[in-house]
């Protein structure tokens, strides 16, 4: 099986990380960053600098892309988990052939 076959993201989210993109994506398909640290200051309790830091951290490994300089858009939540799923598939026939 080719590399290209397997997902994109191999890594699960943290919980916190899971939950800021699960919240960020729910609702809206672009957002400025401020009102994203503020949603996630008020809904989830992160403070300030956790909430920039998830951010940037999603934006680092591809699931939130930006539009200019201060807008974002998702990845759709179940294109992460698709993605998940065929590198978890492609890796486990990759183990099973070499046994």
């Amino acid at each position: 099986m080719n590399r290209e076959d397997c997902g994109r993201w191999s890594r699960l989210l943290k919980k916190r990380e899971l939950l800021a993109y699960y919240r960020l994506c729910r609702e809206e398909s672009e957002w400025n960053i401020g009102e994203a640290v503020d949603q996630l200051c008020k809904e989830l309790l992160f403070t300030r600098r956790v909430s920039f830091s998830i951010i940037r951290r999603l934006k680092r490994i591809g699931l939130l892309v930006q539009i200019d300089h201060v807008r974002f858009r998702c990845v759709p939540f179940t294109n992460y988990i698709e993605e998940l799923y065929k590198n978890y598939i492609c890796k486990k026939r990759r183990r099973l052939k070499t046994a």
